[in-house]
């Protein structure tokens, strides 16, 4: 009895000195390694140890509360295999097992619970590894280790090892923005979110497979949101309720970019392997943006540049694209990556069928030979190139750059009624720019911004019809354009108190354009030439603006005005509010006011085309500063637009409910980007074009639910976009882009390493003008009987389907493959009709239409390789 006394009482006595000796902790830690802790316990307890220097500054316990005991350290020790063996009185021998245990970790994100593939994982600065396709990594490490997980768009997160029999789970945290300015997340499924301010951003490395595609192309991807479509059925070409794609502003990490497509429209001009985020504004524009009339699509490149070297590959069946980004220091990143067609050395079956789309069949409708020969020779690219530089956490400095181009050396030959004859088609497009950056950011301070930027568009178009007879017809065309702009953004977002902010910025924009065009056409021994020597217009906007925010749990009040200074049109004023209101839990109201202008846009100037063979439409487009007055009239006009938004978001148990209603009018405006009106002035020989007014209209709806792995949404937009100019027609009539319904439901799958996707799309047709002959008597008795777009096209409709499987890889690299296909049942249809000038028999000039047809069953392949 007597010895178990003392037995307790020594257990007690031991127990008591261990948590008498405590140190104090450094304020705010969560982590130290051990021997941190060690020499803390020396110092303060005159305990010693003996221990490996080089293992105990490598290995870490987690730490809760100011102090620390000497049982609390054992224990923790004993979590990540390390004993504390008593050699003699107050000194341990500190002994840590050699053999590294399998540690398994499932990375997912912190609002939908996703798997976050790709997430690279270190031990300081090695790379232990890559999670797979499910967010699963199994690493060979030792407890005690700390490990740090890295993903472009989340906030890099820190974890001690321990020993673990069970997969741990690891909640990364957003980064793209702050929680509380997300509205929903996962707006359709994941890597889309619904902010605040109205605006909705796209990350497309988070983004789930969408139908029809196999990558995640940047426009094409935004087309499955609500009142963001394109009624000619292009990826590249967004109309954002009602606007025409003129009308968007576009950024490229602060470039502003006038060609953001190649093939034509048919595939979007920015690398989505590199792309960051995409910002979409359909409604509630902030006043840092002006410019345009409709959407803003503010895209940012990577700056993932710190963590570490990563490079990655991939080939489709149009292109081939790369990417390298290098840390050169803790300080300095660069990213290289470039993209480039495979369509001069192979013309997959993909490629044929949007040639088929782009050039159309009916290009050469009447012409009967198997002795016709087509030599079609295009390719494009893009690059990009950016440097960051961070010499401490508060600055970031930024280069980037980006060269977008197109080559078109087309050839044809054949006959036509009898008579042999040779088309050639040249065509160059090309879009570069450059942009340097200065953030200043500080939590709780002011946010400075400083931003210029250089874009250079330029675009040339050749066109020869030659007839082996002398006689024939002979034609021969030269379209050029340019626009060179440069300016600066400097801005300060500043901090009132918790509730209230300010913006406030200035900004400079300089444009110069130079266009001109030729036409000789040689007819019956007879010339008609038209031509216009290249014309120079100088552009100056001196803009300064303010907004004030006011931003609580429940409301979001912003408020400001934009106000811009224009050499060719004078004083411009741009009020905008926003409010968003939580009305409960699930509901959200919001309401924008906001005034908008426009002084440069992209004009249709038409040509003498033959008969039987289409121009392309893209080699008719102009930018230009907008005029009432025909070549280069002295009267320039500005498009001034006001806009109202009602909407309402509803989200309960996985259902989500958004119903959102504009209205638009748009004054001073002239009708330059439409085919057929461009086309009439040039036949009635009009030396004045008079303004009008354009009124859009419409609701966009949206109803989602998601059950694990799948989710499922349909989406319905009436729109109703009418004109009036009545120096055209007196009455009213549908803007030529006015499609009045539109219809969607898409639904997702994902079963173990595989992503499926299945969505069906209905319009209804597009606005035509009845023309028969189209002689200008026709067209006469048209406008008199007010006809213009008074007939539509059938109604449209496809359905699209994507799938990709994710490789096994062994955590070191990551692969996928997959497939796709657009028009799933190969329907026909008419999109959209297009008119050009024709001169008949009697070397008289009429107007003649043509049917621009759907994309027939495509389909495409991708593989992707990245480490």
């Amino acid at each position: 009895m007597l010895k178990t006394k003392l037995l307790l009482l020594s257990i007690l006595i031991s127990g008591t000195y261990g948590h008498s000796q405590e140190i104090a902790l450094p304020d705010s830690a969560t982590l130290l390694n051990v021997q941190e802790v060690i020499e803390l316990f020396k110092a303060k307890h005159h305990i010693q140890f003996s221990y490996d220097v080089e293992q105990m500054q490598q290995t870490f316990i987690p730490i809760n509360g100011n102090t620390l005991s000497f049982g609390s350290f054992k224990k923790s020790l004993k979590d990540i295999s390390i004993d504390l063996e008593k050699d003699q009185e107050n000194n341990y021998l500190v002994v840590q097992s050699q053999k590294n245990n399998e540690y398994c970790i499932k990375i997912i994100d912190n609002l939908s619970g996703s798997p976050v593939p790709n997430t690279t994982i270190y031990k300081d600065t090695q790379l232990l590894g890559i999670t797979d396709y499910a967010g699963r990594a199994i690493l060979d490490v030792q407890p005690g280790s700390l490990l740090t997980y890295h993903y472009t768009g989340y906030t890099p997160f820190s974890q001690i090892v321990n020993i673990s029999q069970e997969c741990n789970t690891i909640i990364l945290q957003d980064a793209v923005q702050n929680l509380d300015e997300v509205v929903l997340k996962s707006y359709l499924t994941r890597g889309l979110v619904k902010n605040k301010n109205s605006s909705l951003s796209l990350n497309t490395k988070k983004l789930a497979i969408l139908p029809g595609l196999v990558e995640p192309d940047v426009f094409q991807s935004l087309q499955l949101i609500p009142g963001i479509n394109s009624p000619q059925e292009d990826p590249a070409s967004l109309h954002i309720r009602g606007g025409t794609p003129d009308q968007n502003l576009l950024l490229w990490d602060g470039i502003k970019i006038y060609q953001n497509s190649h093939f034509f429209n048919q595939i979007t001009s920015f690398n989505p392997n590199i792309t960051k985020k995409v910002e979409v504004f359909r409604s509630g524009t902030s006043v840092r943006y002006g410019d345009r009339v409709s959407g803003v699509i503010n895209m940012k490149s990577d700056d993932d540049l710190f963590d570490d070297f990563k490079v990655g590959t991939g080939v489709n069946l149009l292109s081939a694209d790369a990417y390298v980004k290098i840390p050169i220091s803790k300080k300095i990143g660069i990213m290289i990556a470039g993209r480039r067609s495979l369509t001069d050395i192979y013309q997959s079956f993909t490629f044929n069928a949007l040639s088929s789309k782009v050039f159309k069949n009916a290009r050469l409708e009447g012409i009967q030979s198997p002795e016709d020969e087509t030599s079609l020779r295009y390719n494009f690219a893009d690059w990009n190139a950016k440097l960051i530089y961070k010499p401490n956490d508060d600055n970031r400095y930024t280069i980037s750059f980006i060269d977008i181009r197109n080559n078109l050396n087309n050839n044809n030959t054949g006959i036509n009624n009898s008579e042999p004859f040779e088309v050639q088609e040249l065509l160059e497009q090309r879009n570069y720019g450059v942009s340097f950056t200065w953030l200043r950011e500080k939590e709780y301070f002011t946010t400075k911004k400083f931003q210029f930027f250089l874009s250079n568009y330029d675009s040339v178009y050749a066109f020869n019809f030659l007839p082996e007879n002398e006689d024939g017809a002979n034609l021969r065309s030269f379209r050029g354009n340019q626009v060179t702009e440069l300016g600066y953004d400097l801005s300060y977002d500043i901090p009132l108190n918790n509730k209230h902010s300010l913006l406030v910025g200035n900004q400079l924009q300089t444009t110069v354009t130079a266009d001109g065009n030729f036409d000789v056409f040689s007819f019956n021994n007879q010339n008609f030439i038209d031509s216009s020597v290249a014309a120079q217009e100088g552009r100056v906007n001196l803009i300064a603006y303010l907004e004030h925010r006011y931003d609580t749990d429940n409301l979001l009040l912003s408020s400001g005005v934009r106000t811009e200074f224009n050499n060719l049109v004078g004083l411009l004023f741009e009020p905008r509010i926003y409010a968003s209101l939580k009305a409960s839990e699930s509901l959200r109201l919001t309401a924008s006011l906001e005034r908008k202008n426009q002084s440069f846009s992209q004009i249709n100037n038409p040509q003498i085309e033959p008969v039987f063979y289409n121009i392309l439409p893209s080699a008719n487009q102009f930018w230009s500063i907008q005029f009432d007055g025909e070549n280069g009239g002295s009267n320039f006009l500005t498009q001034k637009s006001n806009q109202l938004t009602l909407g309402a978001l509803y989200n309960k148990k996985g259902w989500t409910a958004e119903l959102e209603g504009y209205y638009k009018n748009i004054d001073d405006t002239t009708p330059l980007n439409d085919s057929f009106i461009t086309s009439l002035y040039r036949i009635e020989q009009r030396s004045v074009i008079t303004s009008g007014k354009v009124t859009r209209y419409g609701f966009d709806f949206l109803l989602k639910k998601r059950i694990k792995n799948y989710r499922a949404w349909l989406s319905y937009t009436l729109a109703m976009n009418t004109a009036q100019f009545p120096d055209i027609q007196e009455l009213p009539f549908p803007e030529a882009f006015d499609q009045r319904h539109r219809f969607n439901i898409s639904q997702t799958y994902s079963y173990d390493r595989f992503e499926f996707a299945l969505g069906w799309t209905f319009g209804s047709g597009l606005p035509l003008t009845p023309i028969i002959n189209g002689t200008p008597e026709e067209i006469a008795s048209l406008r008199s009987n007010n006809q213009i777009y008074s007939e539509r096209l059938p109604v449209y409709h496809r359905l699209d389907f994507s799938s990709i499987y994710q490789i096994k890889t062994n955590g070191l690299w990551n692969a996928k493959a997959g497939f796709s296909i657009r028009n799933l049942y190969n329907r026909k249809r008419g999109l959209q009709e297009s008119y050009a000038i024709g001169v008949n028999d009697s070397s008289a000039f009429f107007l003649n239409s043509s049917t621009n047809e759907s994309l027939r069953l495509t389909a495409d392949f991708v593989f992707r390789i990245s480490f």
